[in-house]
């Protein structure tokens, strides 16, 4: 097997794997995961996707079909995506995703439960999808999240000694969830900086071999600066200065605040070309800054020589990121952080030895006694260890931190946050999604003392009254590419010093929640402003800019959706001067493929194929058509379960839409004498008048008029028809038509639910529905496109 894994690599990278990589091939090849894996920064853990799409190639049994890789960086979310790219040329039909909250199922990039998928992701996003949460998408969708995360997944913990929360709750929902569906779920924890047992770590031929050897043997020597607290930024740039003049082309600099990146940023850009990059900025920019910078800085860069670059950074480079620079400068930190950070120095070995500067603000006699914001006692330890391991007199003292260097030696422990223990109790109310909650899910995800996370994004269009906001984000949702997070703290503060009375849009998925800035944000939610109210750039959030209130880019367009806002072009269509293809002609739009136009507040919206699998429309399709072609992925959708379980998905997907055979909802839908399973070309707007005029009341739902339908159904089957959108977890919605609701045996359906939970298990149940759901959107996408 080591010879085929070697083989694999080869083809892949065009290189020979390191020995470590070869032993963990051959275990995994012999069904032996590692719970734990210890490697040194620069050792290439990212191979261990490799790994994985060798496993699935081979088809080696009980290799998850998905794997997520999650760190609690977001720049490290994208570099490692980046990575997987190459994976495409070996696995076809791999499916990419990357998740950075705020998005529908459109923007997932999962859409097939059996077809192997890498996922990038952060602890938030993961973690939130995993305990039921899914931030910033709606909570119909939440248990597809959950069931794709909780089944068939290889989890890749990177750095987990920054995540001890989290993975806590991974070991617990690994012993909640069994196995009752007989698919494998994995956790491999990964550290260059553990504490305790090793786990799976570099051996004697690791060590002896050369190319690794010159990576971890490499000279990185740390000098020590303090400073007085207000001139923190100074000296930092200062520190970055006096590198470059040393001979350091390009030159990191990295803060542990985005306040502080900011003010040294500002600083060196006088001194030349400067970078900024954190994780506070959205992933459309950070898209356009790594694809200007990141070839300049990554890894194999030196040799095509390159021009000089001051970086500055935050926390967010510390991990997984692939990048090289000459030389650093760092405010001090954890000793894992800082060590974190040395793996960017020199990372490939090329220079005889590299220089590191660790800058610690000095702590005046008011506050000598308080502990780091962010890094709480961990700082004054780190600092405390560093000069010990000083050498050298007066102004040369200097230590080396190169992993070789540090072998043996042992490091101080850090300070773990507290947090809770996740038990069935607290599961059992976040699987019950179809009901309204505010668990705060940031302490299992971060600790008790955590500052949780939230989401914003600006739009020019948003209309100025409120009333007319839920119609507006119910037509353009926020999108993935548009969503920058924060700490719920800052945007609070921040809302609070300069819109105190300002109504706010509070997005939570499925529907919008007016407040006001005074009243602060939580964990989870999603905030929309007006682009007017400025405090993003071009570099992503920006506190104390000085331009504080400068127009924010818009960056809700996207390929599936394009907003048309002339209003002289609109009126005129609106009064059937203008056909559809003419309106977006006079807006420079050719009118190709299938495409439907939905009319919001401020303007007309083009959505193109299926944005919104579950709205999906525009297109005339048969009710027996779709329900055939449903039934049949249901059932290859269920591919990996047992014969039982998967017939039960197939007949299920053949009755899940029986209810659209009511009268009233054909009528609405443009009966044309034949049943229809989706509605003919109209616009939405007269969608809306013919639903209306049929008498239906507004929330009435067909897959209950399924349930009434349908008698010879399992209770399996049945639950399946009654969730295909999401709702039923754990009532069914009695109004509109309470008389509907018991014919769909609303009055039992809690117990089923509870029933089917306690068989299935919390995540199996979830699994069961998204086979269903995934294989209804993915029926539902093809019949767009042979329309």
């Amino acid at each position: 097997m080591t010879n085929t894994f070697t083989t694999f690599y080869r083809l892949l990278r065009d290189r020979e794997p390191y020995p470590w990589q070869k032993r963990l091939a051959t275990d995994i090849a012999n069904n032996v995961w590692p719970e734990t894996i210890s490697l040194p920064t620069g050792a290439g853990k990212s191979t261990m996707l490799d790994i994985w799409a060798w496993a699935i190639v081979t088809g080696l049994a009980n290799t998850p079909r998905r794997l997520y890789w999650c760190v609690d960086r977001q720049l490290v979310v994208d570099a490692i995506a980046k990575s997987a790219q190459d994976l495409l040329n070996v696995l076809p039909g791999l499916q990419l995703a990357a998740l950075h909250g705020g998005m529908d199922l459109s923007d997932f990039g999962v859409t097939d439960p059996i077809a192997p998928a890498v996922i990038t992701t952060t602890v938030d996003q993961l973690g939130s999808r995993l305990l039921f949460g899914a931030y910033g998408s709606s909570r119909y969708a939440a248990p597809i999240h959950a069931g794709l995360a909780g089944n068939d997944a290889l989890i890749v913990l990177d750095e987990a000694q920054i995540s001890v929360p989290f993975a806590s709750t991974l070991d617990a929902i690994g012993k909640l969830r069994g196995d009752k569906l007989g698919l494998p779920w994995r956790v491999i924890q990964v550290s260059a900086t553990p504490h305790g047992d090793l786990g799976f770590t570099l051996d004697e031929d690791d060590h002896a071999h050369p190319p690794l050897l010159r990576r971890l043997s490499a000279p990185k020597l740390v000098t020590l600066v303090e400073c007085e607290a207000r001139d923190l930024a100074k000296r930092l740039a200062a520190e970055a200065v006096e590198l470059r003049a040393g001979g350091g082309e390009v030159v990191a600099v990295v803060c542990n605040r985005v306040r502080t990146a900011r003010k040294v940023f500002r600083i060196l850009s006088q001194e030349g070309e400067t970078a900024l990059l954190t994780g506070r900025v959205r992933p459309a920019d950070r898209d356009r800054l790594l694809a200007e910078y990141l070839p300049r800085i990554e890894a194999g860069s030196r040799a095509k020589g390159r021009k000089p670059l001051y970086v500055v950074a935050t926390q967010t480079i510390e991990v997984g990121a692939d990048l090289d620079f000459d030389a650093m400068v760092t405010e001090c930190a954890s000793i894992s952080a800082i060590l974190q950070r040395v793996g960017r120095l020199n990372r490939t070995g090329e220079l005889d030895f590299a220089r590191l500067v660790v800058v610690r603000a000095k702590a005046d006699a008011k506050s000598e006694d308080k502990e780091d914001p962010i890094y709480g006692k961990d700082v004054k330890v780190a600092w405390k260890w560093l000069k010990e391991r000083l050498t050298g007199k007066g102004k040369n003292k200097d230590a080396n931190l190169a992993p070789m260097a540090l072998r043996g030696i042992e490091r101080p422990r850090e300070i773990a946050p507290k947090f809770p223990m996740l038990g069935s109790t607290d599961v059992t109310v976040m699987a019950q999604t179809s009901v309204k909650h505010d668990i705060d899910l940031a302490p299992w995800l971060h600790g008790w003392s955590h500052k949780a996370e939230c989401s914003v994004l600006w739009r020019t269009d948003l209309p100025v009254d409120p009333a007319e906001w839920n119609d507006y984000l119910d037509a353009i949702p926020p999108a993935a590419n548009e969503i920058l997070t924060l700490p719920v703290w800052e945007l609070s503060s921040w809302l609070l010093e300069h819109h105190t009375d300002t109504p706010i849009a509070k997005w939570d998925g499925d529907e919008v929640r007016i407040a006001f800035g005074r009243m602060g944000v939580k964990a989870g939610d999603s905030v929309v402003l007006p682009a007017s109210y400025g405090n993003c750039d071009r570099w992503g959030w920006a506190p104390d800019i000085p331009d504080v209130h400068a127009q924010v880019d818009d960056l809700a367009d996207n390929e599936h959706r394009t907003r048309l806002t002339d209003a002289e072009v609109i009126a005129r269509w609106r009064n059937e001067e203008l056909t559809d293809e003419e309106l977006l002609l006079a807006h420079g739009i050719e009118p190709e493929g299938n495409w439907r136009l939905v009319e919001y507040p401020g303007g007309v919206l083009m959505l193109r194929g299926a944005p919104s699998p579950e709205q999906s429309g525009g297109t005339r399709v048969l009710l027996s058509d779709h329900s055939h072609g449903v039934a049949a992925k249901a059932r290859q959708y269920a591919g990996r379960l047992s014969g039982e379980l998967a017939i039960a998905c197939e007949r299920a997907g053949g009755w899940h839409d029986i209810g659209k055979a009511d009268e009233r909802w054909q009528a609405a839908m443009g009966e044309d004498g034949k049943i229809l399973a989706k509605s003919v070309n109209r616009t939405e707007t007269q969608v809306k008048a013919a639903w209306r005029a049929t008498g239906l009341p507004r929330g009435w739902r067909h897959e209950m008029r399924s349930l009434a339908n349908v008698s010879q159904a399992t209770d399996l089957e049945r639950y399946l028809i009654g969730t295909h959108h999401g709702r039923g977890r754990p009532c069914l919605p009695a109004q509109p038509d309470p008389q509907l609701w018991r014919a769909s045996g609303g009055e039992e359906w809690p117990s089923l639910f509870s029933e089917l939970q306690e068989r299935f298990g919390y995540w199996g149940l979830a699994y069961l529905e998204t086979v269903m759901r995934l294989a209804d959107w993915a029926q539902s996408r093809e019949e767009i496109k042979r329309a």
